[in-house]
């Protein structure tokens, strides 16, 4: 290989004079400023990621796997990691060492990855891809997933430019130092489509935002020009300036702040925003981070109440939003019950069907969560009637008592919800709310639908078993004689695994358990309200997995992170004959392409296991705070990251949320004195970190305003 002296070749990607930036000045501004002295192994780095890409991978086992995504990222290294890089090329290839070659890599590379979940990994490291990727070592070796572009065996094809060494160097690492300024114009002027999303983590400060985007724009520049010539890629980049999501939360006004004022003032003329907290900016919102129209950026524990699943301006959702398809559904919006189009089928099972609750292999897709509980029961009178009607038909009488709403057309019948349990705002979903007395008053109810208590328990849990198991008893007696002695029939009772609204009241395993068997011993079915607990929240995609049921419920409502809502059931609920639940839409194609969507990001990114631990890491922080801060935090409670505790009072709860508000955190209440946590499922231990040092801030200010003596 050639040395850059005999190539005569100025050695412009590490001093672009043109731009008058150096290597040695970028990396000195950002070391000095972004990268603390204990750890010199982290490296500063900006991704080109491309979501739309799909390829089959064939392994070096000869197995095939379907990966999305590809991305080619820029390491920029502290000295002290660029000569670790620098020895482990040498020990690992030493016939590539050219002095020439190394001496960019001890300043930079470039790697190149396929696959999101591999991806996702690496852009939240901290580290060079051979050290964030050292358990896949393997793979790392067969260039299946991960490609460091430049460490390989001279004259073999790379996984991403089929070119060799040197002409990698030529065509990609030199346009990229060449390109620093070429490309700025082009960035600047927003004409690029939205196909793609700039990462990068240590270049947002000191003025080296712009040379971030210089940087991408001039891989996407030499990848470009090589489709172009050889073909390489079946398509070009096009870049965006892309959101990136901060590592902290940005607080310039009070919240709401002016521009947030205004805006509700203005739309208060035409709505009520007495609820209303601030106005949202959903154009920078990114990640796990809300903005507001003042540009305050919150770490966002809330999570426009708990209906957020993978982030602010998600790429995968917005690609799907940007679809062809999507554009066609939007467009052409069918009544599914009757004109069903083609793609309906495969859209359900490559949604919702995928993550169907065990036992329940039909779905019933509906537009919000009130109305997929309300649907529900309309199942369950619907197969309550069909039972007691047995084979015959319907009579003469219940035909024309019908159209007066009475008997025998209309019969008596009810279903049985807990108290404190919430289940929607609309007149059926209504009778079986209890959670709060504001919600029904003025509002005409069926007046023989029956509540049962629901268990009280005690904190620590540990510390009051015994109280809490003869509570749940207690309740458990109650769900029996109201079943046996009513005097109207139940349908079916309905029961949220955590009742959310109520506030964040949870019961034993043993408990649901329980209740499954009491209604299958009553015949009456039973349903549980996932609406808020489902798609992965508690640690498991539904809560009520975690019960071990030994017969899967009758049916499973959804809503929410689901982005889409329904009920799943089985066959033996469907109506004896048409249009009985049954409405114009039946559902929402684009819902449903957007819930695929979040599935896939949930399984690609193993979303699951990491809400259960990123839940785990909060939860042990939360509880020594409650020791440490008593009189503001008690019954720290929950699973996964679906999280509570109480505060002393509905005034202190209210203050602590404001505050919160103004630190950089939003979080939201539940039932009268509860704090309820409902972030996304990407939150991460890092996001953590920064709500707890909020929190405690928070705390502390409460404690020496409330409590001076302390």
């Amino acid at each position: 290989m050639p040395s850059d002296k005999e190539s005569g070749q100025k050695d412009t990607a590490l001093d672009s004079t043109q731009g008058k930036v150096s290597w040695d000045d970028i990396l000195r501004t950002q070391y000095k400023h972004t990268v603390p002295k204990t750890d010199t192994r982290k490296v500063h780095r900006l991704c080109v990621i491309d979501d739309s890409h799909e390829e089959k991978i064939t392994f070096s086992n000869g197995t095939t796997e379907k990966t999305t995504g590809q991305a080619v990222c820029v390491e920029i290294m502290s000295k002290e990691m660029s000569d670790l890089v620098y020895k482990l090329n040498q020990q690992r290839e030493p016939q590539n060492a050219s002095p020439w070659l190394l001496y960019f890599m001890k300043r930079w590379q470039l790697t190149y990855i396929r696959g999101s979940a591999n991806i996702r990994q690496y852009t939240s490291s901290e580290y060079a891809a051979q050290y964030t990727f050292a358990k896949i070592r393997p793979l790392l070796n067969t260039e299946d997933r991960v490609k460091l572009m430049g460490i390989h065996s001279g004259g073999n094809t790379t996984a991403f430019l089929g070119q060799t060494t040197w002409n990698y160097m030529q065509q990609v690492v030199r346009p990229v130092g060449t390109g620093l300024d070429r490309y700025i114009d082009s960035w600047k002027n927003g004409a690029q489509q939205r196909l793609f999303h700039i990462w990068w983590s240590g270049i947002e400060q000191h003025g080296v935002l712009t040379l971030a985007s210089r940087i991408a724009n001039a891989i996407a520049q030499a990848w470009n020009q090589l489709d172009a010539r050889i073909g390489v890629r079946g398509m070009q980049l096009r870049l965006v300036s892309g959101l990136a999501e901060p590592k902290e939360p940005k607080i310039t006004t009070e919240i709401p702040g002016p521009r947030s004022k205004a805006a509700l003032k203005q739309l208060s003329k035409l709505q009520d925003t007495r609820a209303a907290i601030f106005a949202g900016d959903y154009t920078k919102s990114v990640g796990n981070y809300i903005a507001d129209a003042d540009g305050n950026l919150l770490l966002d524990m809330y999570c426009q109440i708990a209906s957020i699943p993978v982030g602010y301006n998600n790429p995968r959702l917005l690609k799907a939003a940007q679809s062809a398809e999507m554009a066609t559904a939007l467009a052409n919006r069918p009544a599914l019950g009757v004109f069903p189009s083609t793609d309906w089928p495969a859209a359900l099972e490559e949604s919702f069907m995928r993550v169907a609750p065990r036992g329940l292999d039909m779905v019933f897709t509906t537009a919000h969560g009130s109305d997929a509980n309300e649907l529900a029961y309309k199942a369950a009178f619907m197969h309550h009637a069909r039972k007691c009607r047995g084979a015959r038909g319907y009579s003469a009488q219940e035909l024309e008592s019908v159209m007066d709403n009475q008997e025998p057309g209309s019969p008596d019948a009810a279903i049985l919800s807990f108290s404190l349990g919430f289940h929607g705002r609309t007149f059926g979903a209504l009778s079986t709310t209890r959670s709060k007395a504001v919600h029904k008053l003025d509002i005409p109810a069926f007046k023989h639908w029956p509540r049962a208590p629901f268990p009280q328990l005690r904190y620590p849990l540990e510390k009051y078993a015994q109280e809490n198991a003869q509570e749940e008893k207690r309740c458990l007696e109650e769900l029996e004689r109201i079943l046996r002695t009513h005097p109207v029939p139940i349908a079916a009772v309905i029961v949220e695994p955590i009742q959310s609204e109520g506030g964040d009241r949870h019961a034993s395993a043993e408990f649901f358990r329980a209740v499954r068997s009491i209604t299958q011993e009553a015949d009456v079915l039973m349903i549980v309200d996932e609406v808020q607990t489902g798609c992965g929240a508690t640690g498991t995609f539904w809560a009520h997995e975690q019960w071990e049921l030994p017969t899967a419920p009758d049916m499973v409502t959804f809503s929410k992170k689901m982005q889409a809502a329904g009920f799943f059931h089985t066959g033996a609920l469907v109506p004896d004959q048409a249009y009985r639940n049954f409405n114009t839409w039946l559902g929402d194609l684009p819902r449903a392409l957007i819930a695929r969507g979040i599935i896939d990001e949930i399984t690609e990114g193993n979303l699951v296991e990491q809400v259960r631990k990123t839940g785990e890491y909060l939860k042990s922080h939360l509880q020594p705070l409650a020791i440490r801060y008593h009189r503001l935090v008690s019954n720290v409670r929950g699973q996964g990251t679906f999280l509570a505790f109480d505060c002393p009072n509905a005034e202190l709860r209210t203050e602590f949320l404001n505050l919160m508000r103004q630190e950089g955190v939003n979080m939201g209440g539940s039932g009268e004195v509860t704090v309820r946590f409902r972030p996304m499922l990407t939150l991460t231990k890092t996001h953590v970190n920064v709500f707890l040092t909020r929190l405690e801030s928070v705390l502390n200010k409460m404690y020496k305003k409330h409590w001076p003596q302390n």
